[in-house]
């Protein structure tokens, strides 16, 4: 009796919600358009571009508390810090000249653990976002699942996963199927 090996794929609850709207803000000046959330070594940061595209130039400024976001228990908070264009993360306000149509990188950074692996909501500018999955940090490994999902019903082989790791609400598992004539 042969054995067969494969990576099970099985989406966990909702199917998430954001991928399919845009991931953009419509500010006074410019838009904010949303890169990516990811864990990092002491948190969760969030990685944006901002495009001015209303006016020829703008000191833009940005604070950590024009970023609310909501956790998975539904609680709202505020981030802790904000860098612009890669420079040091700050608590309080940063600027910078800007001109039309040159995007610049605004990061926010969440004190939240970095490996949580998404957040309910994002609200800048009193728009939000739904389901924001964050990317774990790299290296670490996906938790593994306490439940097992239901395996999938495959004709003529019986089915049973093992090693299931939940990440981003996609459970990765270990198939073995066994023909079952």
């Amino acid at each position: 009796m042969k054995t067969l090996r494969i990576a099970a794929f099985i989406l966990a609850g909702a199917a998430l919600g954001s991928a399919a709207k845009a991931q953009t803000w419509d500010l006074d000046q410019g838009q904010l358009n949303l890169v990516e959330c990811y864990g990092g070594q002491d948190g969760v940061y969030c990685d944006f571009t901002y495009t001015l595209t209303k006016s020829q130039t703008q000191n833009a400024d940005f604070h950590p508390n024009y970023f609310k976001f909501y956790k998975l228990d539904g609680t709202a908070q505020i981030a802790d810090k904000i860098s612009l264009t890669g420079k040091e993360f700050v608590d309080s306000y940063v600027f910078a000249d800007i001109i039309y149509g040159t995007p610049i990188k605004v990061t926010w950074y969440l004190n939240i653990p970095a490996v949580t692996p998404s957040l309910r909501a994002i609200e800048i500018n009193g728009q939000r976002i739904e389901n924001v999955v964050i990317r774990p940090p790299k290296g670490a490994k996906p938790p593994v699942a306490t439940t097992l999902p239901s395996a999938p019903s495959v004709t003529g082989f019986s089915v049973t996963l093992s090693n299931c790791r939940l990440n981003s609400n996609v459970y990765t598992c270990t198939a073995t199927l066994t023909p079952t004539k």
